[in-house]
């Protein structure tokens, strides 16, 4: 069909002299409330053809939705659907013979003749009166928008339908112009009811086979606001103000409801005429969980089909791949609500994608960028920790990563403990700068500043680094200049290979969170001991009512273990909570008490508790001498005791 083929049609009002009862209506009679149509399953597309001008109701304000349609109405509405009316009335009809009933419509019929709707030689059977069959209505459509023939039919009933028609219902059917009734019937000879033909004439226009009129606008969008009669609505192409009249029906469901239910946030379709005028305005609801997410660099996005917009971008694996993105799709830049401007080539999103593979949320970010040290690294993932707080970041396999910006160097080589720079969008990796090779924690106290060095006490021995011109001193969060570095102040500090410092943090003993590893609990007195990486020690008593974890199960304070590695909650210089975060893997001091030799079961007295290990079949047992002894030498002497997942690998007398 020419102009009336699949997809891009334009649905054209009747505006003639032929109008007949139920059928179509001038513009400015269109969006009526109807008396009989309230609940009716149909209800939506009903009101929705109505304010097209397609359908209208009947004097006295029904539309009697369960009606049958006749055959010759259905061509009409077909045709004036898919945007031939205008065509069809100037059609001639000469040379072609009807049934003595048929008064009107014949410049329809003449083109469906041309068009291969309808055969000539059936026209004299025509009658004025005679229904439409379903069989009929589906090769009716599917010669409209010359669809491709299908064999699939996936109804119970289907040799029933005359088989010169089956692939047109396939056809229909597959595109979801036509559903299937209960018991997965398609009932070929069940006569086509008013709603049921204005459903499926809406679906033509809801699934984008056909256009709205030229004279009317179908608009999408969220609502900014409704005062008095002046909606304002929003959708990627900007905002626009509606008059929405009084008497306009609003829809919600499968019902038609107060104007007031239209409210901010709510997202809302409209059927808009050239006098800017809503003729039916119909409440959407929220889109569901998404099905499906993507991710990618935009490339760029232009208008598509109706009010959807054709996203481009570029994945993780630098492939393009190109979105459907519905006009009133919610879009977030950096977290909060945006305009559609804020996709822009370059800007990094991540898309949420219904079951239709449509996008209807884009979350936008612009590059951000963060300095910190690699704490953990994996193939698409690494822990940064930067201003002594720890984030996860997920690295796509095309991240680009750099040495100081100039030569490329592959992901790989990154190892945990690189000072690095990151440029993040949300918690995605973008590029990766490579600054230096692996940098060590250590902690200790702070005994003198200089312009490039400064000496700090580790382990009870004053050290010398020096001072990166760029280093980077956070104290409560935020970053200070070098001078608030003093005399006393506890940091964790971060060295590389050349006893250069990039990274100090100094601590607030009495609140804050430490990492570090058991060095002596008093479960008695309720004091604990612990060192920070690098050998600061740290020592606290412990709150009445500290709460202590292990794999999230709450535990006992005698549970814990030297050597064990922990994170401390401190509040006003007290502890508020220990977890444990590896006591399986870890090397710890005590006293053997018992060996059973039969079970290779070892316990070990640690801070006046006893404690029962397994000793691994290929354990090293040595004396304080390095000598090989037997376990039970040991008795009774004091050990270091190493643990590889909670088994004991190695007992060294001390």
């Amino acid at each position: 069909m020419r102009q009336g083929s699949k997809f891009g049609l334009v649905l054209t009002l009747l505006l003639t002299a032929v109008v007949f009862a139920g059928l179509v209506v001038p513009a400015a009679a269109a969006g009526t409330k109807f008396t009989d149509v309230s609940g009716h399953w149909a209800e939506q597309p009903i009101l929705e053809m109505s304010g097209y001008g397609i359908v209208h109701g009947y004097p006295g304000g029904k539309f009697a939705p369960d009606n049958p349609v006749t055959f010759i109405e259905a061509v009409v509405m077909v045709l004036n659907t898919v945007g031939l009316g205008d065509e069809a009335v100037k059609t001639p009809v000469a040379g072609l013979s009807f049934h003595p009933g048929v008064t009107w419509g014949k410049e329809y019929l003449a083109l469906a003749v041309r068009e291969g709707m309808v055969r000539e030689e059936n026209l004299p059977k025509l009658e004025t009166g005679r229904p439409a069959y379903r069989y009929e209505v589906a090769s009716l459509v599917y010669h409209a928008l010359d669809l491709k023939p299908d064999v699939n039919l996936p109804f119970a009933d289907a040799a029933t339908i005359p088989e010169k028609y089956r692939t047109h219902v396939g056809a229909v059917a597959g595109q979801g112009i036509m559903r299937g009734l209960p018991g997965s019937l398609f009932a070929p000879y069940m006569r086509v009811t008013r709603a049921q033909m204005c459903a499926i004439l809406f679906r033509l226009i809801e699934e984008g086979l056909v256009e709205p009129p030229r004279s009317l606008t179908r608009l999408t969008g969220r609502v900014l606001s409704l005062d008095g009669g002046n909606l304002k609505v929003s959708n990627l192409a900007g905002e626009r103000v509606v008059l929405l009249p009084p008497d306009c029906p609003v829809g919600r469901g499968n019902k038609t409801v107060d104007r007031n239910a239209v409210a901010q946030g709510e997202r809302i379709r409209l059927v808009v005429g050239e006098d800017n005028k809503a003729r039916y305005a119909y409440l959407l609801g929220e889109y569901g969980t998404a099905v499906k997410v993507a991710s990618g660099i935009v490339n760029g996005m232009i208008p598509g089909r109706r009010d959807s917009y054709r996203l481009t971008l570029q994945n993780e694996f630098s492939s393009t791949e190109t979105y459907d993105v519905y006009g009133d799709a919610l879009v977030l830049k950096n977290g909060r609500e945006a305009r559609g401007a804020a996709i822009a080539p370059d800007v990094f999103v991540k898309l949420s994608l219904d079951q239709n593979n449509g996008v209807f949320r884009v979350e936008g970010y612009e590059l951000t960028k963060v300095s910190g040290t690699i704490t953990n690294i994996e193939a698409s993932s690494l822990t940064l920790r930067s201003r002594g707080t720890k984030t996860d970041y997920l690295v796509p396999r095309n991240v680009r990563v750099t040495r100081n910006i100039i030569r490329d160097i592959p992901y790989g080589e990154l190892k945990s403990g690189d000072r690095v720079d990151l440029w993040v969008a949300g918690d995605t990796v973008l590029r990766i700068d490579f600054l230096s090779g692996i940098i060590v924690q250590l902690s200790g106290m702070i005994s003198k500043v200089h312009t490039k060095e400064v000496y700090i006490f580790v382990r009870n021995e004053e050290k010398c680094f020096n001072l990166n011109e760029q280093v980077e001193i956070c104290k409560d969060g935020s970053t200070v200049t070098k001078d608030q570095l003093k005399r006393g102040d506890y940091v964790i500090f971060e060295v590389d290979s050349g006893q250069t410092v990039s990274y100090i943090e100094i601590i607030n003993e009495d609140e804050g969170e430490f990492e570090g590893t058991v060095k002596e609990l008093d479960a008695y007195n309720r004091s604990l001991s612990f060192d920070l990486a690098g050998g600061l020690e740290m020592d606290y008593r412990i709150a009445g009512g500290a709460r202590f974890y292990r794999s999230g199960d709450e535990i006992n304070l005698a549970d814990i273990v030297p050597g064990a590695k922990v994170l401390v909650a401190v509040e006003e210089h007290k502890i508020t909570e220990i977890i444990v975060i590896d006591d399986r893997n870890i090397t710890f001091t005590g006293l053997v008490a018992n060996y059973n030799s039969d079970a290779r079961r070892v316990t070990i007295e640690v801070n006046g508790y006893l404690r029962t290990y397994s000793l691994s079949s290929g354990a090293t047992v040595k004396d304080r001498n390095g000598k090989v002894v037997g376990v039970a030498d040991l008795k009774g002497y004091t050990v270091e005791a190493k643990l590889v997942e909670g088994v004991i690998n190695a007992l060294t007398g001390i």
